[in-house]
């Protein structure tokens, strides 16, 4: 059965997307991420904003679509520092009703709540790090 699932791309800046830190492959790798595990894409958000700070717009609209969808439980994001790099954001989803899973498409991890102690501590490790 596939889920219903939303996408985030984000790059740090306008000038990086010009540099070639590619949305568009970022885009590539979570569909195809999200064909393989009957993940069923009802939406993308892409941006070129910093993460070091909350406040987002595409961040914003996501958690807003997610509250309006109740189908859609899972967000797809390339890796970490792309969905988020400040400690905010974090705690944002992490306390969302939804309780979305989040998969990270380059490294092949998921987190939600039911996940354990130890992958809670990878994923807070690889937002320290980010």
């Amino acid at each position: 059965m596939n889920q219903d699932t939303v996408l985030y791309a984000r790059v740090s800046s306008k000038d990086q997307e010009r540099e070639g830190y590619s949305i568009p492959a970022q885009l590539k790798l979570m569909r195809q991420y999200a064909k393989d595990h009957n993940l069923n894409v009802v939406r993308e958000f892409t941006e070129a904003e910093t993460a070091k700070q909350a406040g987002r717009k595409q961040f914003r609209k996501m958690l807003e679509f997610l509250d309006k969808t109740p189908s859609c439980k899972n967000i797809v994001a390339e890796k970490v520092d792309r969905l988020y790099r400040n400690h905010f954001d974090a705690i944002e989803l992490q306390r969302h009703s939804k309780k979305p899973t989040i998969h990270f498409a380059k490294i092949g991890k998921t987190i939600s709540h039911d996940s354990k102690s130890y992958e809670i501590l990878h994923h807070d490790l690889d937002l320290a790090v980010s």
